[in-house]
């Protein structure tokens, strides 16, 4: 009975290490995009900056030019955002349940119905 309870914490320290380690890669990729992204919002910046140097003025025409980019890198950013919520998380077909656990994201399992989404669909068509 102990050598069962040991390989069972040893096979949940293996699964949270798993997912400490999904987490990471995620939040990696994450900073990445956000660098990249607060990088030309950077450029932007700096090249109103240069006008205004230059010109000695800003007129509209450079200002509305400005909002619209800055508002299309944060569109970018929420889409981004928003598709790597959708990667992260899987519903069950059947029961409607959402699962952010990256096993069952990946084995597309159902800890509710405590069954896989294609065992589902080929329960269905029978």
């Amino acid at each position: 009975m102990k050598n069962f309870q040991f390989i069972v914490s040893v096979f949940t320290l293996l699964v949270f290490a798993l997912v400490l380690v999904l987490q990471f890669i995620a939040n990696h990729h994450m900073h990445k995009f956000f660098k990249h992204s607060m990088q030309i919002t950077e450029d932007l910046n700096s090249r109103i900056s240069r006008i205004e140097r230059v010109y000695g003025m800003y007129n509209d025409t450079d200002r509305q030019r400005y909002d619209v980019a800055l508002e299309r890198v944060e569109q970018v950013q929420r889409e981004w955002l928003e598709a790597q919520r959708e990667q992260l998380r899987i519903t069950c077909p059947r029961c409607g349940q959402m699962s952010y656990n990256p096993e069952d994201v990946a084995q597309k399992y159902c800890g509710n119905c405590h069954a896989f989404h294609a065992d589902m669909r080929e329960s269905k068509n029978v």
